[in-house]
């Protein structure tokens, strides 16, 4: 339970630091398939200018709601599942990776109708205030319904197979690759716990880093595939053809279209994330040896 606490706690606030990057990112992966005319943003700084300018403050803050909470049940399952996990591995970086793996799987269930809603609001009416725009989705759940209505019960869960795809490798570089970084920046072993939160944060930046740049490609075939969906009701016939349309569009760096923001992001969410979720792990271990 002190775990599920944790992770919720870790998982809200990193998710409500790192959204406004997330909407750059998911803006900058789709752009092809939101507009013919060519790019609508040069970069990070343009695409935030643009969107605060354009659409306001809450522009960058849209789709906040679903993955705000739904980051905060995610990550404490998420910190819960591992911790668990890892008990059945030996414990070392491998045992660390596979109980990742064994999260990531288990967690794409959860992970991949919360993105696709989330993705869905990020992508619609840009350039536009919403007070103003005629709006196809109002919020999470009306995302859901049209979903359902547009594209049958699969609707919400199109992007299943590319998410495992995408978590669990992650998951697995995530997880073990944080007490990695403990130990060769800090000399931490089995004392995590013992480290700062500056120490704690900045080992939790690097991890979430190293995962993005592993996983990133994967994650803009994702991105695409929630923002535009699949045939009939959508753009594409399978991942196979995002993929030869993202490759035909701009060749390999089409692929990491959105990588800087996204490690930007990376950076205090997870630095934000593991340090909440090691001091109120230690918080509550220190509380049960008290008693």
């Amino acid at each position: 339970m002190d775990s599920f606490i944790a992770g919720c706690l870790g998982g809200g606030l990193g998710m409500f630091v790192g959204h406004p990057f997330d909407t750059i990112k998911v803006r900058l992966q789709s752009e092809h398939v939101q507009s013919s005319s060519g790019l609508r943003y040069k970069g990070i700084i343009d695409g935030t200018i643009k969107i605060i300018k354009q659409e306001g403050v809450t522009g960058i803050y849209k789709g906040a709601t679903a993955p705000i909470v739904g980051v905060s049940a995610q990550n404490a399952l998420m910190f819960g599942i591992q911790r668990f996990t890892r008990q059945y591995f030996q414990p070392n970086l491998k045992g660390e990776f596979m109980a990742g793996m064994v999260t990531g799987t288990l967690m794409s269930v959860l992970a991949a109708p919360v993105e696709m809603t989330k993705t869905r609001l990020q992508v619609q009416n840009i350039g536009e205030r919403t007070v103003r725009a005629q709006r196809k989705y109002k919020g999470p759940i009306d995302v859901l319904h049209k979903m359902y209505l547009e594209e049958g019960i699969r609707g919400p869960g199109r992007s299943f197979w590319i998410t495992l795809v995408r978590d669990s490798p992650g998951y697995g570089i995530y997880f073990s690759s944080y007490p990695w970084l403990c130990q060769l920046m800090f000399g931490a072993d089995q004392h995590i716990h013992d480290l700062n939160v500056l120490q704690l944060s900045l080992a939790g930046s690097l991890a979430g880093a190293i995962s993005w740049l592993v996983i990133y490609p994967i994650d803009v075939i994702k991105t695409r595939v929630c923002s535009e969906g699949f045939a009939p009701a959508g753009k594409y016939r399978n991942y196979a053809h995002c993929f030869t349309e993202c490759y035909r569009e701009g060749g390999v760096k089409t692929f990491f279209r959105g990588l800087f923001p996204t490690l930007i992001r990376a950076l205090p969410v997870n630095g934000v994330t593991f340090s909440t979720v090691s001091v109120v792990e230690s918080y509550f271990a220190k509380r049960h040896s008290e008693t």
